[in-house]
């Protein structure tokens, strides 16, 4: 009883230290990941004010984007991660009432874009039920290794 205690203990320990590793990765990757998107606002800003044209594919794949960074928890609020329509209404509230120029408004809260739920093939593998000892049979196994 004592052993299992203490392996237990040791497994509690070792997945503390995996998740606190964890989450020192996602805080990193989460750092590149705002580097990426001020670089993209950086470039798409270069881009369109040198009178190039911004196609509905630019449109929709920045709109993408924009919704990816706000499932993974990173501030999208950027004119360029909105849709055409969301623009429209941005434009119209700017005429109506405070003279700012588009590029300054973020997109109205209550507007973000959908994506199907993500589903990561790691994620749905469960152990079948019949993989699945019970705390007998491991009793048993146990001692069977003790009596070899």
């Amino acid at each position: 009883m004592a052993t299992n205690v203490s392996k237990m203990t040791s497994s509690l320990d070792s997945l503390n230290r995996n998740r606190a590793e964890d989450e020192g990765v996602i805080s990193l990757l989460r750092g590149d990941a705002e580097k990426i998107r001020d670089d993209i606002i950086s470039r798409f800003s270069d881009y369109s004010s040198s009178s190039n044209i911004v196609t509905p594919s630019h449109e929709n794949l920045l709109k993408t984007i924009g919704s990816i960074l706000s499932r993974v928890g990173i501030d999208y609020n950027h004119l360029i991660f909105s849709s055409t329509q969301e623009k429209n209404i941005i434009q119209e509230t700017k005429i109506e009432s405070n003279g700012l120029h588009p590029e300054q408004i973020a997109p109205p809260p209550g507007i973000e874009p959908s994506l199907p739920n993500l589903k990561l093939s790691w994620a749905s593998s469960v152990a079948s039920k019949s993989q699945a000892k019970s705390l007998v049979d491991i009793q048993r196994e146990e001692l069977s290794r003790k009596v070899n």
